[in-house]
């Protein structure tokens, strides 16, 4: 149910279908509390409809449950509960309850501490379809946490992960096609993939797409296209790309001359330590004088 589009009729018809103990109304009457949409936030008592639904093996109110108790939204947290609330809600093939139930299960929280059982649920998931897990388990084959370290396998389930979208496993993933690690070079693919990350606020993606423009490795130089990139994650404290958009408006790369819009970004990436900022902040002084 959209909260957005309930009217007072169907809130009052909803409230006596959760009364009268119809599940899925006591969950769309949780979701509404919890939301705050057309009746006044109360945390409390979307977890007493949530609850209540749950009790009669509503999936979704046991996951969602399970998240308030994991998390200690509207209530003290309290792992064991949760971790009750997920498995519930993965015997019924939830795969988000499958994938917390992992974490918990792999941090000791709420239960015992079993790393092997917790991949065990991350495959599920991620086998499954879920983006998260799919990601997590690329992760993990990447460092050689809990499983062996192989490029191959975090290859695989990056790519599985960015198929969907996955901004994490996008930018994972260019860097193997940029780099020609474990998977054939490809610029596009890369830049593609970086642009997808870069778009969702990945600084690293956002300064890596900048240099793939500025150097010309899919199309021609495009100074443009590498100053906006370059500002997004300037913008977002990134040294490297602060040192970037200085020495483009200090030399006027694709873009006139700007020197107190140099000044200002050398001045940023310099303070944070970054050497050739100093250096080339030194230079900029200069020639604006």
């Amino acid at each position: 149910m959209d909260p957005g589009s309930v009217s007072d009729l169907q809130l009052k018809t909803l409230q006596t279908l959760a009364e009268n103990g119809n599940p899925d109304a006591q969950f769309n009457l949780a979701a509404l509390y919890e939301k705050g949409d057309k009746i006044a936030q109360n945390h409390g008592k979307a977890i007493e409809w949530y609850q209540k639904a749950s009790n009669q093996g509503h999936v979704l109110a046991q996951y969602n449950l399970g998240v308030k108790y994991m998390r200690g939204e509207g209530t003290n947290p309290d792992h064991a509960k949760a971790v009750k609330l997920f498995r519930s809600a993965s015997e019924q093939e939830n795969l988000e309850a499958q994938f917390n139930l992992g974490l918990m299960t792999e941090r000791g929280q709420g239960t015992d501490a079993n790393p092997s059982k917790a991949v065990e649920l991350y495959h599920i998931a991620a086998e499954g379809g879920m983006a998260q897990a799919q990601w997590l388990l690329g992760e993990m084959h990447k460092q050689g946490h809990i499983v062996p370290k192989d490029a191959s396998l975090a290859a695989k389930w990056f790519e599985a992960a960015a198929n969907q979208g996955h901004p994490l496993a996008s930018y994972e993933l260019a860097v193997l096609y940029d780099q020609g690690t474990y998977l054939p070079v490809n610029k596009e693919e890369a830049y593609r993939l970086y642009t997808v990350a870069a778009k969702a606020g990945m600084v690293n993606a956002q300064y890596n797409l900048g240099s793939m423009c500025a150097n010309g490795e899919v199309t021609k130089p495009d100074w443009n296209e590498a100053l906006l990139w370059f500002l997004e994650a300037a913008k977002q404290g990134d040294a490297g790309a602060q040192y970037r958009v200085g020495q483009i408006y200090c030399n006027g790369l694709g873009t006139p001359r700007d020197f107190p819009q140099a000044i200002f970004w050398l001045k940023k990436s310099s303070e944070q330590g970054h050497r050739d900022a100093r250096t080339l902040l030194l230079a900029c002084i200069a020639k604006a004088r």
